[in-house]
């Protein structure tokens, strides 16, 4: 932070060190001192493994609808002329004089503005000098967004309709800057346009990294972890660029220059290294014509907010999953899968009629949503978290979800729930014959009626237990209270099965047990 020094000398003294930061310090390396090898990455990749570049100039609508479709990598030029950010960012010097007093947080010490960290960039040798890489675009960092428009190939955003849910970022830095191996969130595209400087990219397919050994802890390629952007293209690239010399694995480059659009579509990895001072500005989308092919998969790893999205299409843009099958949209992802009127083999879930009603009070419709901004996005993505538990306890129990009125089971369910359970893949069930009747709830981890439980396996009913406790009354938009409510309930679901099958003796060991003993 500025501290009241002369501001020149203040600047020239930061450039040692500046926060305190040991990635963004560290010279271990000394790429800053390797020019030839930075230089190196200026020279185009070869025909066979460079990103196809097109003209926007040929290009109708239709077109860019193929070149999504087509979920390949490709450079668009010819998209940029008319935003006055091919004039204010072109360079170092015409960026500060038009945003020169405009300040950013680099990190949780270090505030520059402008033209303070163009002068950091150019006198760092850190190997990995800080990065400006801005989403929060309000007071002056606001004028950014008025330099420049999304290019019309790639503007139909689904994102947009979710409030706050925008991915875009205005990114600069000097050379040694930019990203490592990554792959962008919720399975969404990507455009990149440069405004000055040259970048290198790699891409690697989806599919490229299947075979690579995994991270232990975060289950993510190994090959994708590295001190630096320059120490990932100084230890991995050389090993992955031989690999696809040989045929084993699909990846592509490129150097994009300013003028240039760069489009990553879902799923591909990319690095990027910035060989000189960078201008850039890109954004994260959903686009209509890919999100039919990706739904499964974004379905899958993304409940809550996959069916967060589903409801806004239904009330904003109801063709957009036409193409979707009615299983697949629902959660399925291959015939036989859905669990509609499947057999119930282990247990029912009991939960009452009043925290549903909670649950329901607590979900703002998709107006209301719009009106409370980011708290209503929030309190939807709650209430779908919550049914996602549901979901995630009954396919991995082989379990159904009772709905209970007074202690009786049963009881017609509301549509709307009904609807939203389909959805998460949570089978509701209707006892036929005789109903099981609880006096009062059960809570979740304890507390346990033993003779009630022994009743019902005796009878034949499927079986059972939870019933909502005090964890489960109280509305609270807080994912890790969700979470260490679905543990409790995942631990009481393994408790009773466990029980079940268990002597009396045994019976008595597992109340002892906690969560953490489940697996066990």
């Amino acid at each position: 932070h500025r501290d009241g020094r002369e501001e020149e000398g203040c600047v020239g003294r930061r450039m040692a060190a500046l926060g305190k930061s040991v990635l963004h310090n560290a010279r271990d390396r000394g790429f800053a001192d390797q020019t030839s090898w930075l230089e190196s990455f200026r020279e185009e990749p070869p025909p066979e493994r460079r990103v196809r570049v097109v003209n926007a100039a040929t290009l109708s609508t239709d077109d860019g609808a193929v070149l999504l479709h087509s979920q390949e990598p490709v450079i668009v030029e010819g998209c940029m002329g008319a935003w006055p950010a091919t004039e204010t960012w072109a360079s170092a010097d015409a960026l500060v004089a038009a945003h020169g007093d405009v300040s950013f947080d680099l990190a949780p010490d270090v505030s520059l503005t402008l033209a303070e960290y163009v002068a950091y960039s150019a006198a760092s040798a850190a190997d990995f000098p800080y990065y400006l890489f801005e989403r929060r675009f309000k007071g002056d960092r606001a004028s950014l967004l008025t330099e420049y428009e999304p290019p019309a190939l790639f503007a139909d955003d689904l994102l947009s309709l979710i409030p706050g849910a925008s991915m875009r970022y205005w990114i600069a830095g000097g050379a040694r800057t930019g990203t490592c191996l990554h792959v962008d969130p919720l399975l969404t595209s990507a455009w990149n346009a440069c405004a000055a400087g040259l970048k290198r990219w790699l891409l690697l397919a989806p599919d490229a990294l299947e075979g690579e050994a995994k991270d232990d802890a975060s289950g993510q390629p190994r090959c994708a972890r590295a001190s630096s952007p320059c120490a990932w293209f100084a230890d991995e690239y050389p090993r992955l660029r031989a690999a696809a010399t040989r045929g084993e694995l699909r990846l592509l480059e490129a150097v994009q220059r300013p003028g240039q659009v760069i489009l990553v579509p879902p799923g591909w990895w990319h690095a990027v290294l910035n060989l000189e001072w960078s201008v850039a500005v890109t954004h994260n989308f959903c686009s209509p014509v890919t999100l039919p092919s990706l739904w499964p998969r974004l379905r899958s790893a993304y409940e809550p907010f996959a069916c967060v999205l589903q409801d806004v299409l239904d009330h904003d843009r109801p063709g957009a999953l036409l193409g979707v099958d009615a299983d697949r949209l629902c959660g399925y992802r291959g015939p036989g899968e859905s669990t509609e009127g499947a057999p119930l083999t282990k247990l029912v879930v009991f939960l009452s009629g009043d925290v549903v009603r909670a649950w329901l009070r607590a979900c703002p419709s998709i107006t209301q949503m719009r009106d409370l901004g980011s708290t209503g996005v929030r309190a939807r993505y709650a209430f779908h978290e919550r049914i996602a538990a549901l979901g995630r306890i009954s396919r991995e129990f082989t379990a159904a979800v009772c709905i209970t009125e007074d202690g009786v089971a049963g009881t017609p369910v509301d549509q709307r729930l009904a609807l939203v359970c389909r959805r998460h893949g949570v089978r509701l069930h209707r006892p036929r014959g005789g109903a099981l009747v609880f006096a009062e709830a059960v809570p979740v981890a304890d507390n346990y009626d033993m003779p009630k439980l022994m009743e019902a396996a005796a009878a034949g009913l499927p079986w059972l237990l939870v019933e909502s406790g005090p964890d489960l009354s109280v509305p609270e938009n807080n994912v890790h209270s969700l979470r260490t409510w679905e543990a409790k309930l995942a631990h009481a679901a393994t408790l009773a099965i466990a029980r079940r099958n268990a002597s009396p003796h045994t019976r008595t060991h597992l109340a002892e047990r906690g969560p953490e003993d489940c697996a066990s």
